[in-house]
């Protein structure tokens, strides 16, 4: 039964369609026109007629020919068996039983012959040469054994004991008796004379610390802070009175910087700084500032200005705190360079004011 109109667009419910009709159709025509019925039972009769010709004369004959050359066949194959092929495959069987029989005890008999001759040479051996032989040898061991060997190992123990008891633990004992003695003896001296005596020189020590050798280093060591303070406050009035030497002198300024402060000043400072333990000067370098450029270092403001630095009238001056900025570094080359080349700064315009001018 169909459920829906889509199941008639099936091409099998299509195909099963058709056919009912066909059959509905062939039996409605057989049933009902007589020229329909008379042409479908003449065609059947041919058919009959045609089909028990092709299996009288053809169909028949030839599967009857088919099963007597079968039959034939078969009785030549039993035949060619019992005949031929049976006797011919039991005494190739026989052959072979006989022939494999030959292979064994022609090749087997020798080696048991021989293992046997060896058995009974190995017997004779044995009972004849090597049981005598190792019994022999039994014997004379256990002749050593009580006859030499054991009699010399007791030898030996009843010596080895009787020298202890005689020699080794006497003078054990007399030893642990010394070595008691000795550490009586040490105790002793370790009470009643090395500690009090110890004891004396540690407190007589630390009164001599106390009282002569650390205030005496105590003094010492006021004085050289006392030096090392004069070198420092000599060295801030150096610097000031340089200042002042180099707000003068503005001209012959490296002429002053290389001979007076590089090599007069710095030379002598230093040497005594070894001495006294004051901060070392630094020569200024004169060479490579001629076209700007950062000093190395760093400080902070409040170390106030520790550098002697050769400068044009109408230069600028960076504080170190900027200098610690790697842009700003960068930036200052930058300036330098175009300002040199005699390029636009107005890429580089900005505040400054922790900057100076000198002049």
């Amino acid at each position: 039964m169909l459920t829906s109109v889509g199941d008639w667009l099936l091409p099998t419910n299509q195909i099963v369609l058709v056919v009912g009709l066909l059959v509905a159709a062939v039996i409605y025509a057989y049933n009902n026109w007589d020229w329909f019925r008379i042409t479908v039972d003449t065609v059947a009769q041919a058919i009959g007629t045609a089909m028990s010709w092709l299996w009288g004369k053809v169909l028949k004959p030839v599967f009857e020919g088919i099963w007597w050359v079968m039959k034939k066949a078969g009785d030549i194959a039993v035949w060619l068996w019992d005949v031929i092929l049976q006797p011919v495959f039991a005494f190739i069987w026989e052959a072979a039983k006989i022939l494999f029989t030959i292979v064994v005890v022609g090749v087997l008999t020798p080696i048991y012959l021989a293992f046997k001759a060896l058995g009974a040479i190995a017997e004779w051996l044995w009972k004849n040469a090597i049981q005598p032989t190792f019994k022999a040898i039994g014997d004379i061991a256990t002749w050593l054994w009580n006859k030499a060997i054991w009699p010399a190992l007791d030898g030996i123990g009843k010596a080895a004991l009787w020298l202890y008891d005689k020699a080794i633990k006497p003078y054990f004992g007399e030893a642990k008796k010394t070595f008691e003695a000795l550490g009586a003896a040490g105790k002793w001296l370790w009470e009643k004379i090395l500690q009090p005596t110890f004891t004396w020189i540690g407190d007589k020590a630390e009164w001599l610390h106390d009282e002569a050798i650390k205030p005496a280093f105590d003094q010492i060591m006021k004085a050289v802070d006392a030096v090392a303070d004069s070198f420092d406050d000599g060295k801030s009035a150096i610097e000031k009175a340089w200042n002042k030497v180099q707000d003068i002198a503005k001209k012959p300024v490296r002429f002053i910087i290389e001979n007076v402060y590089n090599g007069g000043i710095v030379p002598l400072w230093n040497k005594v700084a070894d001495i006294t333990g004051a901060d070392p000067l630094k020569k200024l370098n004169l060479k490579g500032w001629a076209r700007g450029g950062i000093l190395p270092g760093q400080s902070s403001w409040r170390q106030g200005d520790d550098q002697l630095v050769p400068m044009r009238r109408g230069e600028g001056v960076y504080v170190s705190e900027a200098m610690r900025d790697p842009y700003e570094r960068a930036r200052l080359h930058a300036v330098n360079s175009a300002a040199i080349n005699g390029q636009s700064l107005g890429a580089f315009q900005g505040g400054y004011a922790e900057g100076g001018i000198v002049g």
